[in-house]
């Protein structure tokens, strides 16, 4: 997202330019990458396949619209340190930082509902595009998450 200003996506031209620019970078070359939340559309993943370096691995993390709403709705950032925060599984320490924390603006029940609905309408399609990817259940402990991921990036 560009903006508070903006409302809307970045255009997938620009996207699309920044992550091959990226990609092409030697540390990319020499020691790999990762893309998080991209792509995010069919037209995304297939300019993908056109970049010089292709993923060798793909994941897509699965958890129900009511966790992911529980987990988003609840986060907060403590304004002073910039320190994120979730009201339920990692509360703040003190009184004087709970006192300063504030929700996202995104993290709204209705725009994350929203949000969901625009991800599962992109996802049947991304999924077309990596048929081999790995699904990870995400409504495990973060932990576990990690782990199975690791497992799975540590296989050749």
């Amino acid at each position: 997202w560009i903006s508070d200003q903006c409302s809307g996506p970045v255009p997938d031209s620009l996207v699309l330019q920044a992550v091959e620019q990226r990609l092409s970078q030697v540390d990319c070359s020499s020691r790999g990458w990762v893309l998080h939340g991209f792509p995010y559309n069919l037209h995304q993943a297939r300019c993908l396949w056109g970049f010089q370096h292709q993923p060798n691995r793909v994941f897509f993390l699965e958890v129900t619209d009511d966790v992911c709403l529980d987990r988003t709705t609840q986060r907060r950032t403590d304004w002073v340190s910039g320190e994120r925060y979730h009201t339920v599984t990692r509360p703040p320490q003190t009184a004087e930082v709970q006192r300063r924390l504030q929700a996202a603006p995104d993290d709204g029940a209705e725009v994350m509902k929203e949000r969901l609905k625009r991800y599962r309408a992109e996802s049947a399609g991304l999924q077309s595009v990596f048929p081999d990817a790995f699904h990870i259940d995400a409504a495990q402990k973060s932990h576990n998450v990690f782990e199975a991921l690791e497992r799975r990036l540590n296989t050749n």
